[in-house]
């Protein structure tokens, strides 16, 4: 599931993306592929980002939903110098979890409602 947000007219001020990579006991592990953020909406206290990585985990919702699951369980992996990736999961009640290769940290958002978009 892919999502773009507009910002200010500007259609393409972010992009993100979701994927479901596991079911199990009716709950949905989704992960979080990517956010982009375009660079002249960086650096300005996160807010676009967000309200992008909300929107996201509301897709993961709908996304589970559609696969029959009751729960979602959000995932994102994030390089280990990106600090502003790493401050956006926390402030969405995302939690670090491991490191599970040198250049990958995985953060986790606990188990959410699936909603469909009723």
């Amino acid at each position: 599931m892919r999502l773009a947000i507009e910002s200010d007219g500007d259609l393409l001020a972010a992009l993100g993306e979701v994927c479901t990579l596991h079911m199990d006991d009716g709950i949905a592990a989704v992960k979080l592929t990517g956010i982009a953020i375009k660079v002249r909406y960086r650096g300005v206290g996160g807010e676009l980002a967000d309200i992008a990585v909300q929107e996201l985990v509301r897709c993961s919702g709908e996304l589970a939903a559609a696969r029959g699951a009751s729960g979602v369980i959000v995932v994102a992996w994030v390089d280990p110098p990106n600090a502003p990736s790493q401050r956006m999961l926390d402030r969405n009640g995302f939690r670090w979890r491991s490191r599970i290769a040198e250049d990958i940290e995985d953060w986790i958002l606990d188990t959410v409602p699936a909603r469909d978009r009723s």
